[in-house]
């Protein structure tokens, strides 16, 4: 999928997300509850739709109880390691590949380089999406 036919597919996606969470039991903790319109995302509704899978996936959620890690350790702990994480983003994000570092080469080699480039932070920004949902969802049942 291109950018452009992301654009004008997010809102028919957005819109199938909304209706697939809107279905779900009350209460249910679900992922890819955030409305992320990278194309890994849009890529994982576009088949999910077409498949007739439903959107929302529910969380593995640890059960929380006197012999285990308590909630709040747990809450803590997510939460800390979302913020490393978001640190990574936007490490990540300030190694951008220039132009000015490609322009010997053939056009197609820096498109690919911001496409992997893009694909890195997409991947780490999901990391710390799902540990953000999981550290709610726990923080909301303890």
């Amino acid at each position: 999928m291109t950018d452009t036919t992301l654009t004008q597919a997010a809102p028919a996606l957005l819109e199938a997300l909304q209706q697939a969470l809107r279905e779900l039991p009350p209460g249910q903790p679900v992922m890819h509850q955030h409305a992320c319109l990278c194309a890994r995302c849009a890529g994982y509704r576009a088949v999910r739709l077409a498949t007739g899978f439903p959107e929302a996936v529910p969380l593995a959620l640890p059960s929380l109880h006197s012999n285990g890690t308590g909630a709040l350790t747990l809450v803590v702990d997510l939460t800390s390691a979302a913020e490393k994480v978001g640190e990574a983003v936007l490490a990540v994000m300030q190694t951008a590949p220039h132009l000015r570092d490609y322009y010997t080469q053939p056009p197609a080699v820096y498109e690919v380089a911001r496409r992997r480039h893009r694909d890195r932070v997409d991947a780490l920004a999901h990391v710390k999406a799902g540990l953000e949902q999981l550290a709610l969802a726990i923080h909301k049942i303890r």
